[in-house]
């Protein structure tokens, strides 16, 4: 149980989430190196991911006033309140691509990059195929720690209206 830090503890998620879509952009970098093209594409889906399951966990904290665990970013979603998803959801935009024959929606999409964290750290144990589409992983990252930030911001201003309306 944490209830009593929810705010600090919910904030240090948050704070490292947004770190870990900070190393994932800087990975977007192609530099040459010996003559050649090179760019850290797993790092960057690995960052990326982690910070979008950091920005889950970090509203689920709010949300249960308990630690969540796990990586899998579907399980973590389904987790969190309605008016969370509805939040996170409007502003994710949905890949076009590949074209499919199947329309693709926010839920198939999830689910292809839930396990990415823990898929793509062994990716170079090539035991199975692995797709992750980053844009649409930074995105989720981005609305997801939006939506932590403003929840903080909520829970701090009904603290302090609290304490005034105590005070006084």
């Amino acid at each position: 149980m944490v209830r009593n830090n929810v705010l600090p503890l919910a904030h240090r998620f948050e704070k490292q989430a947004t770190e870990f879509l900070e190393a994932s952009h800087r990975c977007m970098d192609a530099r040459v190196v010996d003559g050649l093209f090179a760019s850290a594409s797993v790092p960057q889906i690995v960052c990326a991911a982690f910070s979008v399951e950091l920005g889950l966990k970090s509203i689920l904290i709010m949300e249960t006033q308990a630690k969540p665990d796990g990586h899998k970013l579907v399980d973590l979603f389904r987790k969190i309140s309605t008016d969370s998803k509805a939040h996170i959801q409007k502003a994710v935009p949905i890949p076009t691509y590949p074209k499919t024959i199947l329309p693709q929606n926010f839920e198939s999409v999830l689910k292809v990059v839930s396990t990415a964290f823990v898929d793509w750290r062994y990716s170079c144990e090539g035991l199975q195929d692995l797709e992750a589409d980053v844009g649409f992983l930074t995105s989720l990252a981005r609305s997801v720690i939006e939506r932590s930030r403003s929840m903080q911001t909520s829970k701090a201003n009904e603290h302090r209206k609290r304490r005034c309306a105590n005070f006084w």
